[in-house]
């Protein structure tokens, strides 16, 4: 549902006034700047997240008063000029929704997907074939993100190793040789507390939409779930997946890698973030990051939480213990990111856009947008767009 109403009124009739909305009211924002958006935001008020987009940085302060409501922890995902948001386990439906030329998104419909599938990320091989993981189900969905009518399915519950499901999560397609490397993470329930003592990847011809296999290491701990950022490609057609060793519960966390080309871990390659200390940061050792975002020559970022930075009435949700990081997957090292700590879940808001790293962090400043220049290595000092509720996720456009 989209809504218009003042900050205060939002605020105080939120609960009560949605549960009667209309899921396909698409009442406008006028007020936005004209001209097709770049950047998609959610941001998370009490137990709802908001979908919308903003042009660029430059907007100042975005209200959640203008975007569609969802479930908590809502995850959008990009293809063109459509997004699609993910309920993963809160929810049965993907939303559709179209960006306009005149700075909105437009509604195009849902899929509902088998009752408790647990539909998380999305990866897209064109306008008429995409890949949803239901991770409860232990299965691949296939669909045409134009019609969202389902094209087909690949099971992998005969790979499942403590229950019915080897639990799908983080994907990466691999063009060059249609090939869709799947992260596997075993985990029990929602919170993915358990962790194996491999990480295991399932290897699918993207073309047949079969597996051919499912390639095992034991230097880390299960692959586990971060929305769609805990596995990237760099510009050298390498994929590499983390593990946070089940967000610590672990032994081994780490990156492992697949070189372009090849279709097995590369023997030659393990990084733990874990193990790698960062200067000027309290305790110097950071536990788990729950969004990585590559940027080029081996340097990917993360806002990173740090056991050192935990003071007296820890809460996930609102203690300033997660520190922004760049760490250098060729060198192995780390370097802290001069920003205030957030809190651990406001901090998967993290993407590239153009020459810079946006982080989308809640921080002693405020929930907020925040800045890294690649080129020129300076962060902003202050906020450059403040968000209503706390920014949870961020995706960019191509264009």
């Amino acid at each position: 549902m989209k809504i218009k109403l003042s900050k205060l009124l939002f605020l105080t009739l939120i609960a009560a006034f949605f549960f009667g909305c209309d899921d396909d009211d698409s009442s406008t924002d006028t007020s936005t700047d004209t001209g097709k958006h770049r950047i998609v935001l959610t941001t998370t008020v009490d137990n709802s997240s908001y979908v919308g987009t903003i042009k660029d940085l430059s907007v100042g302060s975005v209200t959640a008063a203008y975007y569609w409501e969802h479930v908590n922890k809502a995850c959008p995902f990009v293809y063109n000029d459509m997004v699609f948001v993910t309920e993963h386990y809160y929810g049965d439906n993907v939303h559709k929704y179209i960006r306009t030329d005149d700075g909105d998104l437009e509604s195009a419909g849902k899929m509902t997907l088998p009752e408790d599938a647990g539909g998380y990320s999305i990866v897209f091989q064109s306008e008429t074939k995409a890949y949803l993981n239901l991770q409860y189900d232990g299965k691949i969905y296939i669909f045409n993100p134009t019609n969202l009518e389902k094209i087909g399915e690949i099971d992998l519950t005969d790979y499942n190793i403590e229950d019915g499901s080897p639990d799908p999560q983080n994907m990466v397609l691999r063009s060059s040789d249609n090939r869709l490397f799947v992260a596997l993470s075993h985990s029990e329930g929602a919170d993915f507390y358990n962790a194996l003592d491999s990480g295991y990847v399932a290897v699918i011809d993207a073309e047949a939409d079969t597996v051919e296999k499912v390639i095992v290491d034991s230097r880390v701990s299960s692959f586990d779930g971060q929305y769609g950022g805990g596995a990237f490609m760099d510009e050298n057609g390498h994929i590499y997946f983390y593990s946070s060793a089940s967000f610590g519960y672990g032994n081994n966390d780490g990156f492992l890698r697949i070189k372009d080309g090849e279709t097995e871990f590369d023997p030659d390659f393990y990084f733990s973030p874990r193990s790698t200390p960062v200067a000027d940061v309290e305790g110097n050792y950071g536990l788990y990051g729950m969004k990585w975002e590559y940027a080029k020559d081996g340097k990917v970022f993360t806002v990173m939480y740090f056991p050192g930075l935990v003071g007296d009435d820890f809460s996930l949700e609102t203690s300033k213990v997660a520190q922004p990081v760049m760490y250098d997957l060729e060198n192995k090292t780390g370097t802290k990111i001069d920003l205030n700590p957030s809190t651990v879940f406001s901090s998967i808001g993290i993407v590239k856009f153009d020459n810079k790293i946006v982080f989308g962090i809640s921080t002693v400043q405020g929930d907020a947008l925040y800045t890294y220049d690649l080129e020129t290595e300076e962060v902003s000092e202050n906020p450059v767009v403040f968000t209503e509720g706390k920014p949870q996720f961020l995706r960019v456009f191509e264009d």
